[in-house]
């Protein structure tokens, strides 16, 4: 059955999707940084600027926003789950993680 999945997976381009982009800036030890919804990954320009002579910046910007494609749902755990295979794949020992409120706002200003 896992098989089945994993061709199905594959055969529709669910694998090729992921939940989020990555732009790299710098040296040292890693900082992941993680923008609030809707927000693109240059949100965090200043602070890359500011401290990518001290670290290796990992700015983010999450799919299905700011003209990012989206990747596959449920999002937030996608992401959670991308972004640890990403810190394995990198090899990323203890990285900071720094990030935004990822609560949306309803229509009418209603945060949920």
């Amino acid at each position: 059955m896992k098989t089945l999945l994993f061709s199905l997976a594959l055969s529709t381009g669910l694998l090729a999707q992921k939940p989020f982009q990555v732009k790299i800036t710098g040296r040292g030890p890693a900082m992941i940084l993680i923008p609030g919804l809707s927000c693109p990954g240059e949100v965090w320009d200043t602070t890359v600027a500011r401290y990518q002579d001290r670290y290796q910046m990992h700015a983010l910007s999450i799919g299905g926003f700011a003209g990012v494609p989206r990747g596959p749902a449920p999002l937030l755990e996608n992401v959670r789950e991308r972004l640890a295979a990403y810190i394995k794949e990198k090899h990323l020992e203890k990285p900071v993680i720094v990030g935004h409120s990822l609560r949306r706002a309803r229509p009418g200003g209603e945060v949920s």
